[in-house]
């Protein structure tokens, strides 16, 4: 019997650290945030982005890395959209780097639902 390669088993077989290594090194910055909205883990390419480390990152809410238009946005528009539809695909957003300047980027978001919702 042939040993499968990595990339033909079922993504059940990875293992965790291959899947933080795939997060912490995709091309795309990647936050998780907590049910309450805090960033619980960003990534490395987020982090060059924006000048900052992965930690500084930690307990903020997405809101806070956006100019004050865009805060408004994403409260008004954003949040309630991706509560409603429970995903977001490429909303165009400014993020802000550690000096103040804005970067512009797509923006893509799925909330992770329990059976409760």
């Amino acid at each position: 019997m042939p040993l499968s390669s990595p990339a033909s088993r079922p993504a059940a077989e990875l293992s965790i650290g291959q899947l933080l290594d795939l997060f912490e090194h995709a091309p795309c910055g990647y936050v998780i945030a907590d049910p309450s909205g805090r960033i619980i883990r960003a990534n490395t390419s987020l982090a060059t982005w924006l000048g900052k480390t992965t930690d500084e990152f930690l307990g903020m809410r997405f809101s806070e890395l956006l100019p004050i238009a865009g805060k408004i946005y994403y409260e008004t528009h954003v949040a309630p959209l991706l509560r409603m539809q429970g995903h977001l695909s490429e909303i165009a957003l400014d993020l802000l780097d550690g000096e103040g300047m804005a970067h512009p980027r797509l923006v893509n978001a799925v909330e992770i639902r329990d059976a409760q919702g």
